[in-house]
Parts: C-alpha cells; sequence; structure tokens
C-alpha cells in the first residue's frame, strides 16, 4: 500500500465518520425534544460531545438517559471513543453531570488527543 492511497484512505474513512455522526445527531434531534452539539473529530478519531440541552419542562423525565444509550450504542457499533467536559453552561451541575457520565462508562482523560476532561472507551 503506497503512503498517497492510505492517506487517501485515511481521508475518506474520516469523511464518512463526520457524516455518520452528523446525520446521527439530526436523528436524534428529531427524536427526542433536545438540542444536540456533537461531532467526529478526526485529529482524535473520537465523537466530541459538545452539547445535550433538554429544555426545563422535559428534564428529570429520563431524555438525558435515553439520548445517552443511544449515542453510546452508536459509538460502540461505530468503534468510536466518546469525549466531553461536564459543564454547567446550560443549567446543568457539573459534580451530578459527572456522576450521570460515570454510570455510561466514562472516565477521567488526561491524554492529549483532544481536550476534553471525560472519555468512554468503546465496548
Amino acid at each position: 500500500m503506497t503512503i498517497k492511497y492510505f492517506m487517501d484512505y485515511i481521508r475518506e474513512s474520516d469523511e464518512t465518520y463526520e457524516k455518520l455522526v452528523t446525520n446521527f445527531m439530526y436523528e436524534l434531534e428529531e427524536k427526542y425534544p433536545v438540542t444536540l452539539f456533537m461531532y467526529y473529530s478526526k485529529f482524535g478519531k473520537v465523537i466530541i460531545l459538545s452539547q445535550i440541552v433538554i429544555n426545563d419542562d422535559d428534564r428529570n423525565q429520563g431524555i438525558g438517559t435515553q439520548v445517552m444509550e443511544e449515542i453510546c450504542d452508536f459509538a460502540d457499533e461505530n468503534n468510536l471513543p466518546i469525549g466531553l467536559t461536564p459543564a454547567s453552561d446550560y443549567g446543568g451541575n457539573v459534580n451530578r453531570l459527572k456522576k450521570f457520565y460515570k454510570n455510561f462508562g466514562f472516565e477521567k482523560y488526561k491524554g492529549y488527543r483532544f481536550k476534553q476532561s471525560m472519555i468512554r472507551k468503546p465496548n
């Protein structure tokens, strides 16, 4: 395999993942009353989950759990890790969010591939 062929293969693979993740995000937004922002980072070969925003009226009904289960299943099916950083930007409690994400297999991340503070490796 030549270097050029290999680089073209990697580029196509990254574009495929970018489209898959973007389309999946839109499907979840249609299915649930949430606003999401997630994307595939070709530098870290990881799904970056930046936002899950649930309206105040829809909180504490299990919607976040359902969304996270689907995101984790999607990541497992595509053999991709997920990176995120819990934040209070949209009314969430950081400590509560950390506990929530740990229930899905997220752990503290101390690497250098990306800047997020938690990672979940695919099962």
